[in-house]
């Protein structure tokens, strides 16, 4: 059996790790698409947290990796980064040296508050000849009573804090890890 695996990595883990205790002010993409009142966003492939400035002058960058395994199955690399300014979103250095500017186009959800946990939800698929794990979800816990769930969608990121949205999203996973 040909195993497909695309786990986070401890570098990952340890950025993940280090978001708990921030305030997230929000998320930017290139560009947001809602149904009106469906508390569920659909993103680009990457997704830019901004944090309170005072606490974090970098962004936490999720980008989602479409792949396929050889037999033509759908599953998620998800990255995690930190980088000093969101990613394809414009920006330009700050001229008080303060950071970075955004310009151009792009959308942001607001979140403003403190992140408390984070949980990682695993896909442990076997089909045929193929077995299929990879981090698939994580959901934020905010310290607001804020719960927010993101996933992948082929080629994009879909970010929900609906309840059921969210058991949807986790549905097929089990648990890997949980940060605090």
């Amino acid at each position: 059996m040909k195993i497909f695996r695309e786990r986070l990595s401890d570098e990952e883990l340890n950025i993940l790790e280090g978001m708990i205790g921030l305030e997230l002010n929000g998320v930017l993409s290139p560009k947001v698409d809602t149904k009106y009142g469906s508390q569920t966003y659909t993103l680009d492939d990457s997704a830019s947290f901004s944090f309170n400035q005072l606490q974090k002058k970098s962004y936490v960058i999720f980008t989602n990796h479409h792949k396929e395994t050889d037999m033509g199955d759908d599953y998620w690399k998800l990255s995690v980064e930190e980088h000093k300014h969101p990613k394809n979103i414009g920006h330009e250095k700050d001229e008080y040296g303060y950071g970075y500017a955004l310009t151009g186009n792009f959308a942001g959800i607001h979140i403003w508050s403190t992140i408390n946990k984070i949980e990682i939800y695993t896909v442990d698929l076997s089909e045929y000849e193929e077995k299929l794990e990879y981090d698939a979800v994580l959901i934020f816990y905010f310290e607001n009573g804020l719960k927010i769930a993101m996933s992948h969608l082929v080629f994009l990121i879909e970010i929900s804090s609906n309840p059921e949205k969210i058991n949807q999203m986790t549905a097929k996973c089990s648990e890997k890890f949980v940060l605090e």
